[in-house]
């Protein structure tokens, strides 16, 4: 007969300790797009990225009309306050290619860089910005 009030006691304790974890929450995010461009054009597939004075990067990709959204560890937004962006654009191969069929020639395409190097490095870029809470932070990057 004791044993419904032993479950009993244990599913309230069970019901305690996950609300208790589900109370935790991450890092505050903000909603974060923008368009890269390079001289004036649209940089496509190129790779954007947020580095926050603290927490964890936010990252995504530029699609054909350069547009991207940022994401911190799968969730959507960046981490709020001041921070700097780094973007890298390399070619691209025309044709995918296993690993076995790439060719000296395609890694060294591969590593070219489509712009400047120093968009890639955070002390270099010079794209210092701040992620406002509760906003919706747009962003306007003209490369040269």
């Amino acid at each position: 007969m004791m044993r419904p009030t032993v479950t009993a006691v244990l599913l309230i304790l069970l019901t305690a300790l996950a609300g208790g974890c589900g109370g935790e929450t991450g890092p505050q995010l903000a909603e974060t797009v923008g368009v890269v461009m390079y001289k004036g054009k649209p940089l496509a597939s190129a790779n954007v990225t947020f580095i926050p004075a603290s927490g964890p990067a936010a990252y995504t990709s530029t699609d054909e009309a350069g547009a991207f959204a940022l994401s911190t560890s799968g969730d959507p937004g960046a981490m709020v306050g001041p921070g700097t962006f780094v973007v890298t654009a390399f070619e691209q191969l025309a044709v995918k290619k296993s690993e076995e069929q790439l060719t000296a020639a395609d890694i060294k395409k591969m590593n070219t860089s489509l712009i400047p190097a120093k968009y890639g490095r955070p002390e270099t870029s010079g794209l210092n910005e701040t992620i406002k809470p509760d906003v919706k932070n747009e962003f306007k990057f003209d490369l040269q």
